[in-house]
């Protein structure tokens, strides 16, 4: 089936079924809209449109290899996961608990526009996130390096997009992608916060052992 449906592909369509299941593959999502810093507006990706163009045969492809490719038509997301739980990535402490907080923030945001498939944020409106959370008393190794580091992760993976300015500047903005809704499922997300409150709540020893999983 994939074989004689990609042989119908033109040389160019090969070429960038190449390009695309690599880049799908090494960054997890694929985003229907993106923030795109040179024209500074949310631009539809040539990725997308491509994938969503040839689902079935990106699909049969993944399949030899156990993954499954699935497609959220109302946020705009492709991404890959694994049925049976293997190749997956382990998020450290802090990523975790970003993640956490950008999804509570994104969450927040869809109340006051549910139209919207990204939201912006900056790094005063993050810290004070953080803050009011209480994530900087569960994990002592939260700082502007280890959130640098994190948010650099997570726009590799499109969960969000730089905006403005470097994560390691002072001052910078990004978009959380709704990507970020995928990261981790909503059952991890309730054990996630029952594990943030028990630790926040005991002895605020911050050790970093809140971990999880990305899909």
């Amino acid at each position: 089936m994939f074989e004689e449906k990609f042989n119908g592909l033109s040389s160019s369509a090969k070429r960038q079924f190449a390009q695309y299941m690599n880049e799908l593959l090494f960054t997890t999502f694929i985003v229907r809209k993106k923030y795109d810093r040179a024209t500074g507006i949310s631009k539809t990706t040539q990725a997308y449109l491509f994938i969503e163009t040839y689902f079935d045969i990106f699909e049969n492809y993944l399949a030899f290899a156990g993954l499954n490719l699935n497609k959220d038509d109302d946020y705009g997301i492709i991404f890959i996961n694994s049925p049976d739980g293997e190749n997956r990535l382990r998020l450290d402490g802090v990523t975790t608990l970003l993640v956490y907080a950008l999804r509570f923030y994104y969450e927040d945001a869809l109340k006051l526009s549910s139209s919207q498939t990204d939201v912006l944020i900056d790094s005063a409106s993050l810290k004070l996130l953080i803050k009011d959370l209480g994530l900087n008393r569960v994990n002592k190794r939260i700082s502007s390096l280890t959130i640098a580091n994190a948010l650099r992760f997570l726009s590799s993976h499109n969960i969000i997009a730089r905006a403005k300015n470097s994560f390691s500047d002072s001052s910078y903005s990004f978009y959380i992608l709704p990507s970020i809704r995928y990261v981790i499922d909503p059952n991890q997300m309730n054990s996630l916060l029952d594990e943030i409150n028990s630790i926040d709540g005991s002895n605020n020893s911050g050790n970093g052992e809140v971990e999880n999983d990305i899909i």
